[in-house]
């Protein structure tokens, strides 16, 4: 009689571990897809980070202290109106390549706000929208 007792006893804990395996499985599945769903909506992709940063950055900025403006980012070009020169840019990612003459120049870009930039290079320099 112990005997079917216990073998009750085991085909209803085996029972049961299977379905605690079973709603483990269902959770895990619900949670990624809650992660899944939850990383796509909340994170914009690279390239709208990207995007929003090169729409950001056109106009024209002036160095902080300085009462003219350094340069003007337009749509493909930079151009610095002291000297009239102009250079094209690339920009990718958070990193800003611009192609003078005999080099090119890269600098981590950083907008604070719409009106602040920061551009890192050997050394950080703060810039602002000049109006």
């Amino acid at each position: 009689m112990s005997l079917v007792a216990f073998s009750c006893t085991n085909i209803e804990q085996e029972v049961s571990a299977t379905d605690h395996k079973a709603g483990d499985s269902e959770l895990k599945s619900e949670q990624k897809d809650s992660q899944r769903t939850t990383t796509s909506k909340d994170r914009p992709s690279l390239k709208e980070v990207t995007d929003e940063l090169a729409a950001g950055i056109l106009g024209t900025w002036a160095m902080v202290g300085m009462e003219n403006a350094s340069f003007v980012i337009e749509t493909n070009n930079i151009v610095y109106p002291e000297s009239s020169a102009s250079y094209r840019y690339s920009l990718v990612n958070d990193t800003l390549k611009i192609q003078y003459d005999d080099y090119v120049g890269s600098f981590a870009i950083k907008l604070k706000n719409k009106d602040t930039m920061l551009l890192s290079g050997t050394e950080e320099q703060v810039y602002y929208r000049f109006k």
